[in-house]
């Protein structure tokens, strides 16, 4: 078992700020930067966000039930487009913001200033809007259990030595890990320098240090090498949102998953209102198979995991909206008995284990 926060170690040791945006902004629109890029949000730090299907079809379809969860960003009736901001009109004669094309929302679940918990919902179609930071073109921007790192161009995370010592001399040295070569035609850009090393290779670097990959980060968004022997640290450009103390990470038959101070895997129903509405798990079901993750006194929310009053009155840990529970057939860290369990009349939504990467497959480029 895995303590999150030890995971999480070295997180804070790079950063950098974000390519600048447009000044050309709607009035009540403000831009947050980060070292991975940057976030437009409301002047309430509401965020904003966009549907994906919504884009391709190039028409307002957020309507009626929709409505309930997600808010449209008005504009007022004098305003007029501003560059990439423009004014769509909705089908009830509402005004309202799109950028680049993309009609704008905010999320009911995000209860205080920055949540971003709409991001990812619906299997990926509700996107935070953001703007990714500029990297030289053999790299990317990928998003691990550590936040937002520095990659190449296979998704592979990047790596800086976090030390100079004789330790870090001798892996730096060994097969693991391999010097991330610059092309010959690549040039200096920015925050990424370009160093000569053994036999004429050229190397990347990142704010001076020399970046390296590690092979047995076999995946891409895998972390391995990040805290090793305390010599090695991934290149973090945004952290990840923060964790509540009695989180620890285990590994089940899909990957790395988030469980409670027991390791006992946690789950959340994809859509509860469905299993509720095809009766796939009545009370009876609900009492003998799960058991609700209860808020301890003094806890509080953190992230993306937010303390909400369940329909029992209790002060019930929530992922992104979505109540937590563990299941009562999981006896031991690594079992996950409980996915997929009462899928309802639509496949995928019963409880599924959360992932440490949130599900979200997405990169930065």
């Amino acid at each position: 078992m895995m303590k999150a926060t030890a995971i999480l170690g070295l997180v804070a040791l790079f950063s950098g700020p974000a390519a600048a945006l447009s000044d050309d902004l709607p009035d009540g629109i403000r831009v947050e930067q980060t070292g991975a890029g940057a976030y437009h949000v409301t002047q309430t730090q509401q965020s904003l966000y966009w549907n994906e299907k919504e884009a391709a079809a190039g028409e307002v379809t957020c309507i009626e039930e929709c409505l309930e969860a997600w808010f449209p960003l008005k504009a007022p009736a004098n305003a007029q487009d501003q560059g990439q901001w423009t004014i769509v009109k909705r089908p009830d004669d509402i005004l309202q913001w799109a950028y680049q094309g993309r009609p704008l929302y905010t999320y009911s679940k995000d209860t205080f200033p920055g949540a971003r918990l709409g991001d990812g919902v619906s299997r990926g179609q509700w996107q935070i809007l953001f703007e990714p930071r500029l990297v030289p073109a053999s790299m990317k921007i990928e998003l691990t259990l550590l936040g937002y790192v520095l990659a190449d161009h296979r998704g592979r995370t990047l790596y800086t030595r976090a030390s100079s010592d004789d330790a870090g001399e001798q892996h730096a040295s060994t097969d693991h890990w391999q010097s991330f070569e610059a092309p010959w035609l690549a040039l200096d850009q920015g925050d990424w320098t370009i160093q000569s090393i053994e036999e004429g290779a050229r190397q990347w670097s990142y704010k001076g240090q020399l970046l390296f990959t590690y092979d047995k980060d076999s995946d891409s968004q895998d972390v391995h090498g990040h805290g090793l022997d305390r010599a090695w640290a991934a290149v973090i450009l945004e952290t990840a949102p923060g964790l509540p103390s009695w989180i620890t990470i285990e590994q089940v038959d899909l990957g790395l998953a988030y469980a409670n101070e027991n390791g006992l895997t946690i789950y959340a129903p994809v859509d509860i209102n469905a299993v509720k509405a095809a009766q796939t798990c009545p009370e009876a079901c609900m009492q003998e198979n799960w058991r609700s993750i209860i808020a301890k006194p003094g806890e509080e929310s953190v992230g993306n995991w937010v303390i909400v009053e369940n329909e029992s009155g209790q002060m019930q840990w929530s992922y992104k909206g979505q109540l937590l529970y563990t299941h009562t057939r999981d006896t031991k860290p690594g079992e996950m008995k409980g996915n997929g369990i009462a899928v309802g009349y639509r496949i995928g939504d019963g409880w599924r284990f959360i992932p440490v990467d949130s599900g979200l497959r997405r990169s930065r480029t």
